[in-house]
């Protein structure tokens, strides 16, 4: 019997009593980390409730795991999926994709198709008896080799999708409840810089910028009625003409908007090819690797550190299993993506997720490594530089090396997106990874104070759209 709870369900006292209990701390550490792996592999309408769920990232399907270690016994062992690099002159990291584990891989899935072709033609005789369900069936779990390097364990307990569902539809009705503030001039609008061609203003978390398909309050609009456009384009532009760039509704900080025709297409050019330098601030959970391990004390100077700055090189993809969210781009992942895409009716899903991955590069820099969240719990602040500028990126590559910002809602524990980033926990084995003890307690102090997510835009130079001037611009957080 399929796993299939209706709406009904997701307000049923039985998941509101579960999902209490884990607020609560009434469910141990590990019975909530399966709270976390059944999100992810109860993502596909395949799995059966009958099957365990496994200690997994959900990047390989539980038929692959089950079906191909005999297969795979006497297969090509795959190398660590991840490649860090530490450059002692530089004091910095590198972090990315491992070429070696993307050739191995290949191999193996080469090998498994060509053996199940090699059984197929001896039963060729039988071939035609062989209904197109079973063939499915013994393609799909042949399809991604098993991660050899992953400790996964089965657990015998698992929550049911109607607590999920439930904890994702608050967290969706929190951000519908908060898309739908009333934006005022005194409270919300906070303006920087301003001329005749252009202004920049720094937004609130929690407002949107733009007001999307249900028109909902946003930046863009409170500037367009208090600073709107000007010179002979003052009765021919409309509030969309106006929009340079955007950030996340739950991110803080710096954003541009045009003033005239001529300035929005400049502006474009500048963010679209890179002429802009934007850095940001980020409160993440708990103390951040890289740190000398004999203390940890708060007056330890961040000179200290043994490595100050990384980098992180790893490709995103949108995520097949929590669309229209994103993830760190695998072998594994790539190839249920392709899967996914065969089996979607809808050409506007398919459209989306049958991108290909996109080169993702953050720059980080330590700033405070023993910060204390709420003056309890341990948190590190660091800039951050997008390198490149996909979606959700910086999110994503901070949730994937497990110390996710403060306050996310999608990429944090408990989010809507796929945890770590889609990643296995034991692949950053190196990093001092943010517990899911210590994730838990700080997101139940982000509920309590209605604290935002810790992102914010600080500080941009950007050419002026006529003169060409680089115009600095900062904005410090509220976190």
């Amino acid at each position: 019997m399929l796993i299939q709870k209706s709406l009904s369900n997701i307000a049923s006292s039985q998941a509101y009593k579960l999902s209490l209990a884990l607020k609560n701390k009434q469910l141990p550490v590990s019975n909530f980390r399966t709270y976390q792996i059944y999100k992810m592999s109860t993502a596909s309408s395949n799995i059966r409730e009958d099957q365990s769920i496994t200690n997994g990232s959900g990047n390989i399907p539980l038929q692959s795991r089950m079906a191909t270690n005999q297969a795979t016994s006497k297969s090509i062992s795959l190398p660590p999926l991840i490649n860090k690099i530490f450059d002692e002159e530089s004091r910095s990291v590198v972090i990315s994709l491992n070429p070696d584990y993307t050739t191995a891989y290949e191999q193996i899935r080469e090998r498994n198709k060509h053996e199940i072709d090699s059984h197929d033609n001896i039963d060729n005789s039988k071939s035609e008896q062989k209904s197109n369900a079973a063939l499915n069936y013994k393609r799909q779990k042949y399809e991604s080799p098993p991660n050899p390097n992953s400790s996964t364990q089965s657990s015998s307990y698992t929550i049911p999708e109607s607590v999920l569902q439930y904890e994702r539809q608050m967290r969706k009705m929190k951000a519908a409840n908060r898309a739908g503030t009333i934006l005022t001039k005194e409270k919300h609008l906070h303006v920087l810089y301003v001329d005749e061609y252009m202004i920049a203003v720094n937004k609130p978390s929690g407002v949107l910028c733009v007001p999307g398909v249900n028109n909902k309050p946003s930046m863009v609009q409170l500037v367009y009625d208090e600073y709107g456009p000007t010179g002979d384009d003052k009765d021919i532009m409309t509030v969309d003409k106006m929009i340079v760039h955007r950030l996340d509704m739950d991110t803080s900080g710096i954003v541009v908007f045009a003033r005239t025709i001529q300035a929005l297409k400049t502006l474009q050019k500048s963010f679209r090819d890179r002429n802009v330098d934007k850095t940001y601030e980020a409160l993440l959970c708990g103390q951040m690797e890289f740190l000398p391990s004999q203390s940890s004390d708060n007056d330890v100077d961040n000179d200290d550190i043994k490595y100050n700055c990384g980098t992180i090189d790893l490709a995103l993809q949108r995520d097949h299993r929590f669309p229209p969210f994103m993830r760190v781009a695998t072998p594994q992942s790539e190839v249920e993506a392709l899967n996914v895409v065969n089996d979607l009716k809808n050409n506007g899903w398919k459209k989306i997720i049958k991108k290909k991955p996109k080169p993702s590069t953050t720059y980080f820099e330590f700033m405070n490594c023993y910060e204390k969240y709420h003056d309890q719990f341990p948190a590190t602040r660091i800039k951050l530089k997008p390198i490149t500028g996909r979606t959700h990126q910086l999110r994503v590559h901070l949730a994937a090396i497990g110390h996710p910002i403060i306050g996310d809602p999608a990429y944090g524990i408990m989010g809507e997106a796929s945890p770590n980033g889609g990643l296995e926990e034991d692949v950053f084995s190196f990093t001092q990874r943010a517990g899911l003890e210590l994730q838990r307690d700080i997101n139940d102090k982000v509920d309590k104070t209605n604290q935002c997510m810790c992102l914010h835009a600080k500080h941009l130079e950007v050419p002026h759209p006529v003169t060409g001037e680089t115009i600095v611009i900062t904005a410090e957080p509220s976190f």
